[in-house]
């Protein structure tokens, strides 16, 4: 066969006793023992029914191996991230296998840290599928890696990974249906717990639900479909976050922290592409999102509002001495995906000397972000702030943000506040002048027809 290794491998097998009885349709089989590949498998079995609809029932029992060692007999050498994993796997469940069907009860199996405990099932021998019902303790995919390649994923830029091709065509040969519970989950330094995944493969389409997970202080609940379509995939997401703390996720994931906070999200979303770039290029869907008590990494507001006033009045800028980060309250909004690309028209967010409105856009195939926003100024940091920029409380000012995923700039507009503060204190003095002028003509008016009334006119 295609997995096997080139040169033969052998099978041998011995057992104590076999009793086979052909008038009544039974068998009974002791003490069958197996070796191939370096693996041993234990086997007492019992038959019945072998005249007309067999039966067989019994128990397995395959004591500790190394999956390494088997695979390096079948020519393929592997090199996990953690040099200790694939040493150690066992296996005792109980049989029971028609004509036609299979399935191992009381699965009771380990993989070097991991237990699994459950069923698995081949229910029709002509289809090939498999169904299963699982839980495992707890299962660390980083360390199966390939070596480095977990740190590696880290550092691939965004434009490499648009070139990795969606796998379409394995989709084909899946029949696989049923559920597996991991009590705590970790892949790319991200760490979940109690999640739960439910799976239905067939013709080319796999369907994941429920799909829900605790991490990062709070929830993870959503459904996925995939489908082959060509080449490559159709996907469809719906999927919600609650309650989950930014700061951390990203940190592990990224190796960096581009937000913090709590944060609420739900997104639904199509597309489909050959290639993850691809996809991206034709998402169609929704996003909502809250975030609270975080911050923004890597753009300063009230930094840049301040050097912006600095050089409007031709004064030395000040120098950034803290982090670039503009800390906020609570920031939300909601839109429309549109091949890809973000559009939200009601973004608020609500900062300890600001509020900030206005609406944007994000590119998630080119990365980039653009927004145009208006902050009112209702109180002005005490420990940043120069005497005069207290003048700026009560104003709106127009800031422009842009700039990619990694690094955004924010440019305020002062020069419309104080252009548009000018007009208004001259249209203010006019219109004093005008009502000093009306006054005065009033009462020139009133002194003239007082005067021609006295002379008897």
């Amino acid at each position: 066969g295609a997995d096997l290794p080139a040169q033969p491998t052998h099978l041998k097998a011995n057992w104590q006793s076999l009793r086979l009885d052909r008038g009544a349709g039974t068998f009974e089989l002791k003490d069958l023992t197996l070796n191939a590949l370096g693996v041993q498998a234990h086997a007492v079995l019992q038959g019945a029914g072998l005249n007309a609809q067999p039966k067989i029932t019994g128990i397995l029992v395959v004591p500790e191996f190394s999956p390494r060692d088997v695979l390096a007999r079948m020519g393929r050498e592997v090199q996990p991230e953690d040099s200790a994993v694939l040493r150690r796997a066992s296996l005792s469940a109980d049989i029971e296998a028609t004509r036609s069907s299979a399935t191992l009860k009381n699965v009771n199996a380990t993989l070097d840290d991991t237990h699994f405990a459950g069923q698995l099932a081949m229910p029709n021998f002509d289809t090939h599928a498999l169904a299963f019902t699982l839980t495992a303790d707890q299962f660390n995919a980083d360390r199966y890696l390939p070596a480095g390649k977990e740190h590696a994923a880290k550092q691939i830029p965004i434009s490499a990974i648009d070139q990795i091709r969606l796998p379409g065509n394995r989709l084909r040969g899946l029949n696989l249906h049923g559920s597996l519970k991991i009590g705590t989950f970790q892949l790319l330094d991200m760490t979940a717990s109690d999640v739960t995944l439910g799976i239905d493969a067939a013709d080319g389409t796999i369907h994941l639900k429920p799909l829900t997970a605790a991490l990062y202080g709070g929830t993870y609940s959503g459904e996925v479909t995939a489908a082959a379509a060509g080449e490559g995939l159709k996907l469809s997401a719906n999927q919600q976050l609650t309650d989950i703390h930014f700061a951390p996720l990203l940190q592990d994931l990224l190796g960096k922290k581009l937000l913090s906070g709590t944060a609420s999200m739900n997104i639904a979303f199509d597309g489909q592409g050959e290639t993850v770039g691809a996809l991206k290029k034709t998402l169609d869907g929704k996003l909502g999102f809250k975030v609270q008590h975080g911050a923004v990494e890597g753009v300063d507001l009230w930094g840049a509002i301040d050097r912006a006033y600095a050089i409007l009045n031709k004064q030395q800028p000040p120098k950034q001495t803290g982090p670039e980060r503009t800390e906020f309250v609570a920031l939300s909004g909601s839109g429309a995906i549109k091949n890809g690309v973000l559009h939200n028209d009601d973004f608020e967010a609500r900062l300890p000397f600001m509020r900030l409105t206005g609406q944007g856009t994000i590119d998630l195939v080119q990365r980039d972000v653009e927004y145009k926003l208006k902050a009112k100024i209702v109180q002005v940091p005490d420990v940043k702030a120069r005497g005069d920029l207290e003048k700026l409380k009560g104003h709106t000012i127009p800031i422009a943000i842009q700039g990619d995923f990694s690094s955004l700039d924010a440019f305020p507009a002062l020069r419309d506040v104080f252009e548009s503060r000018v007009k208004e204190e001259v249209k203010s003095r006019v219109d004093e002048k005008k009502e000093d002028l009306k006054d005065k003509l009033k009462g020139k008016l009133k002194g003239l027809f007082n005067s021609g009334g006295d002379d008897g006119g």
